[in-house]
């Protein structure tokens, strides 16, 4: 599929080309376009339990042109992560970060930074909540080490 017809996909004809039952155990939904698919549409991932990544081809390839487009108009990558300020921790290049809903360029960060913040929901309710419970258990220490 060419990158031009990507957008002009509609998602429903999609799955009606499958005509799949949801609890087929050879299919499995994209956490991305929410479709379920064969699971020849998912490529082999290691990390996870089923062996296969968690978003179809498509919406890979879709994501990599999002990046690969980004890439060529954001400003170009700063020396230190501009979430933490080290160095990317993995001796690679900065990761580009984008909102997913806007596709905005939003900075450069380090790997670590960049999956903390995805694994908190991508948005700033999910670091408030994070923080918040650091506070608790903060001020929970304070009072055990003032009994």
């Amino acid at each position: 599929m060419k990158e031009d017809q990507l957008s002009l996909f509609n998602l429903a004809d999609y799955a009606r080309v499958f005509d799949i039952e949801p609890d087929d155990p050879n299919s499995k939904r994209c956490k991305i376009c929410e479709i379920l698919k064969p699971l020849e549409e998912f490529p082999k991932h290691r990390a996870h339990a089923d062996r296969l990544d968690t978003r179809c081809k498509s919406c890979i390839r879709e994501g990599a042109i999002i990046i690969r487009n980004l890439k060529k108009i954001s400003p170009p990558a700063p020396e230190l992560c501009e979430c933490c300020g080290n160095q990317s921790h993995d001796n690679k290049s900065l990761r580009l970060d984008h909102c997913h809903d806007t596709q905005e360029f939003r900075g450069w960060l380090c790997d670590h930074c960049n999956t903390a913040i995805g694994r908190l929901g991508d948005d700033v309710e999910g670091l408030m909540m994070a923080v918040s419970y650091l506070k608790k258990a903060q001020i929970k220490r304070n009072l055990r080490n003032n009994e």
